[in-house]
């Protein structure tokens, strides 16, 4: 896979709620290897609301609601804004996660694909939504 940019053509956009009048909030998701990343490891990462990418296995073992807070958008064209600054080169957020944190949950989710893993985490934060509704 190529390394990840802020190439608008190749994000993908997941809508976290099932309600038809709402926007949002979404996330936006890329499938690469990180800048500067000289072992060429693929991997997920998801765009930060200040213009950054997070991979996504960090952003599942930190296990912090206020990281994925980081990465909601409310509409489609705040990501167009965000990305279309003209700027292709991608910077990271680098995480602290603790590596019995990291360990765990690969350990939890080893017969997960790679998709898999994404619609878990997806699903825990829309029942998160939902809650903070209720």
């Amino acid at each position: 896979m190529p390394q990840i940019t802020n190439d608008y053509n190749r994000i993908e956009l997941l809508k976290l709620t099932t309600e038809p009048a709402a926007s949002g909030p979404f996330i936006v998701m890329q499938k690469g290897h990180a800048p500067n990343d000289m072992t060429f490891q693929d991997g997920v990462f998801l765009l930060r609301q200040d213009g950054k990418w997070v991979d996504f296995v960090a952003l599942g073992a930190a296990n912090k609601p206020d990281l994925w807070d980081a990465c909601l958008f409310e509409k489609p064209g705040e990501v167009l804004k965000l990305l279309n600054t003209g700027n292709l080169d991608a910077e990271m957020h680098q995480l602290d996660v603790n590596p019995e944190a990291l360990a765990a949950w690969l350990t939890r989710t080893a017969e997960f694909s790679a998709q898999q893993r994404i619609d878990n985490l997806v699903n825990l934060y829309k029942e998160r939504l939902r809650n903070k509704k209720h």
